[in-house]
């Protein structure tokens, strides 16, 4: 039998699938002449029976099992997990009695996902029948099934797996009809169903996992029952001393530490205090890094309590609490927030600002005065960053009352020194703040002006982009200097939401310099989608740099370069 917690994970996995939504086997095919019921079989299903039905219906035929299974997806006040169990056991019986009826159903069905419970419930049966019946089916239901059925049939017959997938057209179109993911899930299958074929189908020509994803699954659950055998062979070749980080083997020593590998540790103590990295000492890292990420993402609760077995001050325990406070900053930011304070800057400076913003955006979401509060308690450092948590959340559901907070802030000393760029992060696009409009809150403080950028202004013209525009051209009246302009993307978001207002704004800009560059991104952008109105309005320009760098902008578009995303890089054009 079962355990609960079993149980609850297997059912949990079909749910996801989507089976609850399926559209059961609606059309109606002509059956095998082999099956005695295969008629029965693939009939429409009838309207369900009066009677109630439960876990213990009876199926004697077909019609109690589609019955049961119509019954298994209406909402009924039972346990999700109750129905799906309805719903397995309903498919298992009709393949038992009359699996080329259920065939037949299944190719006229529209729901994958029901389509592949069927063939991976078949599997699980009659591995042979099921292969049978899948070289038979259609492309459409082979492409909707084949991943969970190899999986399964991995599972059942591995041998069995293992041969076909090594034939045609398994073995040319594995992406095509398996789908991604495919390698991980069905070298899983096989290392717990039969691991000492897996092992050894590592290197072969012909094996029917590659390198890339499938074999790697394979060495990593190999380390967890004989690391030394595994890293022997993933390190076979590779320089002495060759970074982690080049040989991708951080997943074998995670997988070997998680399972108390005297061997791993030994490994692990060998390792140099730091990677360099050849895009430059920014991004240097510690080897351990990315396997302490490798145990987080196998296992979390196993990884901290092995980083609580570590001696104080341990390298990898360090780094294993700054990647667990990133997986809950938004789940449990109480608990992120004391894992990053532990690790002591063991991260990267910068996913120890994702993790303080995103861990105060939580909090507010929850309990406003307590992220208030919390903040007020905090030294400066990651202060701003707990800032701009916080604004990101509450100006999305709290505008005039975020204001006021706000004005609290910058009538205290200490916190207004934070305040601009805790909200120049909070408005900005590329930190997640999505598409949001910062102007009431530099119409109430114009303090805030000079703390405006690229980002900021980048986020406003996706939001507003006349508001924006309106803005920039302000501050350029006023003498007063707009920081990136260019490289983010700013003049490309108004050139393509509003180009005729564009068009005229262009001609209104104090700034020599930026009306040359926002004509050029205008002409760029425009000329790309509606040239001819694109040239009459360079035409109507001004002799000057301005209509030179429209001319030059037109012919760029001309030549099919989308100036959309001409941004993305830095400045464009000739």
């Amino acid at each position: 039998m079962r355990t609960p917690a079993v149980i609850l994970i297997s059912c949990t996995a079909g749910l996801a699938a989507g089976w609850g939504s399926a559209a059961l086997f609606k059309g109606q095919e002509e059956a095998s002449p082999t099956s005695t019921t295969a008629a029965q079989g693939s009939a429409p299903l009838a309207p369900r029976s009066a009677r109630p039905l439960s876990s213990q219906a009876r199926l004697d035929d077909v019609q109690a099992c589609k019955d049961l299974i119509k019954a298994a997806r209406e909402e009924d006040g039972r346990h999700p997990l109750l129905r799906r169990f309805d719903l397995e056991r309903a498919l298992r019986r009709w393949i038992e009695l009359d699996p080329q009826g259920a065939f037949a159903a299944a190719e006229s069905e529209q729901s994958a996902s029901l389509r592949a419970d069927l063939f991976r419930m078949w599997a699980e049966l009659d591995p042979r029948a099921a292969l049978d019946a899948l070289k038979r089916g259609s492309g459409a239901l082979v492409r909707d099934v084949a991943n969970p059925f190899f999986v399964a049939l991995m599972a059942r017959d591995p041998a069995l797996a293992a041969e076909t997938l090594k034939e045609e057209p398994w073995k040319s179109g594995k992406h095509e009809l398996l789908g991604w993911g495919f390698q991980e899930a069905v070298a899983r299958a096989w290392m717990k169903s039969d691991p000492q074929a897996a092992i050894a189908s590592l290197g072969l020509a012909g094996s029917l996992t590659n390198p890339d994803d499938g074999q790697k699954e394979i060495l990593k659950e190999w380390a967890k029952i004989d690391f030394a055998a595994a890293w022997k062979y993933q390190m076979t070749g590779k320089p002495e001393g060759q970074s982690l980080i080049l040989t991708q083997a951080d997943p074998l020593l995670a997988a070997g530490l998680l399972a108390g590998s005297k061997e791993a540790l030994a490994e692990l103590e060998a390792l140099p205090a730091e990677a360099k990295s050849p895009f430059g000492d920014r991004f240097n890292a510690t080897p351990r890094g990315e396997t302490a990420k490798c145990m987080v993402d196998a296992d979390p609760a196993a990884a901290l309590k092995w980083a609580e077995s570590r001696p104080e001050g341990d390298p990898l325990a360090k780094e294993i609490l700054a990647q667990a406070a990133s997986k809950l900053a938004s789940s449990d930011p109480v608990k992120a927030l004391e894992l990053i304070t532990e690790s002591k800057g063991a991260g990267r400076s910068w996913e120890d600002e994702g993790v303080f913003r995103e861990s105060f955006a939580s909090l507010a979401a929850s309990d406003p005065a307590k992220a208030v509060e919390m903040i007020a308690s905090m030294e400066p450092g990651h202060r701003k960053d707990a800032m701009s948590g916080y604004l990101t959340r509450m100006f999305a559901v709290d505008v005039e009352g975020t204001l006021d907070q706000c004005r609290a802030w910058l009538a205290d000393p200490e916190m207004k020194k934070e305040l601009p760029e805790a909200f120049a992060v909070a408005f900005s696009w590329g930190h997640g703040a999505g598409v949001r409009n910062p102007g009431p809150v530099l119409e109430a403080f114009p303090e805030l002006d000079d703390a405006v950028t690229g980002y900021v202004l980048a986020t406003w013209a996706k939001s507003d982009p006349q508001a924006s525009a309106g803005w920039i051209e302000k501050r350029l009246a006023d003498g007063k200097p707009v920081k990136e302009l260019e490289d983010k993307g700013v003049l490309s978001e108004i050139a393509i939401a509003e180009p005729e207002f564009a068009a005229e704004w262009v001609t209104r800009l104090a700034d020599p310099k930026v009306q040359v560059a926002a004509a050029k991104h205008l002409a760029i952008n425009w000329g790309s989608f509606n040239p001819e109105a694109t040239r009459k309005w360079a035409e109507s320009l001004p002799d000057g740099e301005a209509k030179d760098a429209a001319v030059k902008g037109i012919e760029f578009a001309g030549k099919g370069y989308p100036g959309s995303s001409s941004d993305l890089f830095g400045t464009p054009g000739p």
